[in-house]
């Protein structure tokens, strides 16, 4: 699961949160997703970010692939894909073991539209549950 630069983290994301304060709510569309490794991880990013506790979070992924996006909605990455950069504690907070993979967990909240080439992952950050 590839990480975010950390202006990203530090300052993109912070602004937005001040940026949108207001609201609570926080729209992020992943262009070119493929199997949905990115829009998972800022999920996760989200999650353990305290200036989103309490926001409704939805993430828009999108590609052209139909099959790399039923990946993305199945949630389900092989033990290589989750070790490239994705620290223990949080393999063992967002992910279940699955055979030989790892599913994301439900506390992910993901919802997929099986009819387009869209998976949305709408979650609330901290772990509030859909």
């Amino acid at each position: 699961m590839p990480g975010f630069s950390p202006r990203s983290r530090d300052q993109v994301l912070p602004g937005l949160a001040r940026a949108r304060a207001s609201t609570g709510h926080l729209r992020i569309w992943c262009c070119a997703a493929a199997t949905g490794q990115e829009p998972y991880s800022l999920a996760i990013l989200l999650d353990g970010m305290p200036q989103f506790a309490g926001w409704t979070i939805e993430i828009a992924a999108t590609d052209l692939s139909a099959e790399a996006i039923a990946r993305a909605k199945a949630g389900c990455f092989s033990a290589a894909e989750v070790q490239r950069g994705l620290p223990v504690r949080l393999l063992a907070k967002y992910f279940e073991k699955q055979g030989n993979d790892w599913r994301i967990a439900q506390a992910c909240g993901t919802a997929c539209n099986s009819e387009s080439s869209t998976c949305s992952i709408l979650t609330q950050a901290r772990g509030a549950s859909m």
